[in-house]
C-alpha cells in the first residue's frame, strides 16, 4: 500500500505537468492570427400564377409552365422571396428593388425602353441569417401585373409609327412589320457586410412577350441559389497572465509530487536499514568498511546500545571503527585492549548473528 501511494504521487505529478504543457501549448498556438473563411449562401425564389378571365375552359390559376393565350389573360400574380445565411454572425446592410421594363424592339434591337420602379426597400440586419418576403415586408415581394396595359401602349406606338409613315407619303405597314414588345419584371436583392468586405447581389425575374397571341413566360437572370465567401485573418487571443501563473503553479506542484514520489521510493522501507544508511552517511570518515565478517575470537565481546556510545569509545581510545554489512546485519566494531566493542543492527527482525569466534566466548558477552 505504501508503495502504491508513492507511485500515485508520481502519477498525479506527471498528470499535472502534462496538463500544464498541453494547455500551455494550446494557449501559445492561439496567440497571433489565424486564417478563417466567412461564407454566405442563399436563394432567390420566384413564383408566378396566371389568371384568365372567367371562362368555361380553364380553372384559375394556371401553372407558370403553361402555354398562354393573350386574349384570355386577365392578370398575372408574381411573388419573390429572398433568404441568406452566414457562417458567423454579421452586421449587414441590404437593399431590395423591383422594377418593370417595357421594351420595344425591331429585328432584335432595342428602339425604346421605359423603366418603371415598382418597389424599393433598404435596411440593416444582424445575425447568421435574414430573409425578405411578402409576409415579413408586406407588400414587398407580391405584385399584380396586367399585360394588356402594356400591349395597349405597344399598339399605340404602332399606330403612331404608321401615321408618321403616312405623313411622310409612305404606305402604312400591315401588322407589326418586324416590331416586338416585351415586359420584364426584375427583382434585385443585394447585401453587404462592410466590416469584412463580404457582399453579393442577385437579379432574377420574368419576361412576358406582348406581341404574340400564344406565348410562354420565361424566367430571366441568375440561378436561384448563390454562394459567396471571403478569407480573413482573425486576431488570436491575448496572453493571459493569470493562466500563465496557474500553469506554472500546476507544473511546480507536479514536479514536487514527482520529487516526493521518487524520494519515497528511494527510501528503504526497513527502518533498520535506513538507520544503517544514516550512520554510514554521517560518519563516513570514522568507519572503515570490511568485506569480510570480523574475527573476534581473540577478544572479549561487549555490546553497546547506540552507535554514539561506540563513537565515544573510538574517540577516547583513538581506534578506528570497523564496519561490515550483508543482507542480514550491519556490524560496527572498535577494538580497545582485549575488548571488542560491537554495535550491530539486524535487518528484518533477523535472529541472533554470531561473528567469527563469538560463539567461543558467548558466556563472556556483556551489553553496555
Amino acid at each position: 500500500m505504501q508503495i502504491m501511494k508513492k507511485y500515485w504521487l508520481i502519477a498525479i505529478g506527471s498528470f499535472f505537468i502534462a496538463a500544464a504543457i498541453v494547455v500551455g501549448l494550446n494557449h501559445i498556438l492561439s496567440l497571433g492570427t489565424y486564417e478563417i473563411t466567412v461564407e454566405a449562401g442563399g436563394s432567390s425564389n420566384l413564383s408566378l400564377s396566371v389568371y384568365y378571365v372567367e371562362n368555361e375552359f380553364w380553372e384559375n390559376p394556371l401553372s407558370s409552365s403553361s402555354l398562354f393565350l393573350r386574349v384570355f389573360m386577365d392578370y398575372i400574380e408574381i411573388e419573390s422571396r429572398f433568404s441568406a445565411s452566414f457562417s458567423r454572425e454579421l452586421d449587414i446592410t441590404y437593399q431590395y428593388d423591383a422594377i418593370k421594363r417595357f421594351v420595344i424592339m425591331h429585328s432584335g434591337s432595342v428602339i425604346f425602353e421605359e423603366i418603371i420602379p415598382v418597389s424599393h426597400h433598404a435596411g440593416q440586419a444582424s445575425g447568421r441569417s435574414f430573409s425578405l418576403n411578402s409576409e415579413d415586408y408586406s407588400p414587398i415581394g407580391r405584385y399584380i401585373i396586367q399585360p394588356d396595359e402594356y400591349f395597349a401602349v405597344f399598339e399605340e406606338f404602332l399606330d403612331f409609327h404608321a401615321r408618321q409613315i403616312e405623313l411622310a407619303g409612305g404606305e402604312p405597314p400591315a401588322g407589326f412589320r418586324g416590331f416586338s414588345a416585351d415586359l420584364f419584371i426584375d427583382f434585385t436583392y443585394s447585401f453587404n457586410a462592410a466590416s469584412i468586405g463580404l457582399g453579393h447581389s442577385i437579379t432574377r425575374g420574368y419576361r412576358i412577350p406582348l406581341g404574340l397571341d400564344v406565348f410562354h413566360i420565361e424566367t430571366t437572370g441568375a440561378s436561384a441559389g448563390f454562394s459567396a465567401g471571403v478569407d480573413l485573418s482573425e486576431p488570436g487571443i491575448e496572453l493571459n497572465v493569470t493562466l500563465v501563473i496557474i500553469l506554472a503553479a500546476m507544473a511546480l506542484a507536479g514536479s514536487f509530487g514527482i520529487y516526493l514520489g521518487i524520494n519515497k521510493l528511494m527510501i528503504n522501507p526497513d527502518p533498520q536499514k535506513q538507520l544503517v544508511n544514516t550512520i554510514l552517511k554521517k560518519y563516513n570518515g570514522e568507519i572503515v568498511m570490511s568485506s569480510n565478517l570480523m574475527d573476534l575470537s581473540a577478544y572479549t565481546v561487549l555490546y553497546v546500545t547506540d552507535f554514539e556510545e561506540l563513537l565515544k569509545i573510538s574517540i577516547n581510545s583513538s581506534k578506528h571503527i570497523m564496519g561490515f554489512r550483508n543482507p542480514s546485519v550491519a556490524m560496527f566494531c572498535t577494538i580497545s585492549d582485549n575488548f571488542a566493542y560491537i554495535y550491530d543492527i539486524k535487518f528484518n527482525k533477523q535472529e541472533k548473528v554470531f561473528y567469527i569466534g563469538e560463539e567461543n566466548n558467548a558466556d563472556e558477552q556483556t551489553q553496555i
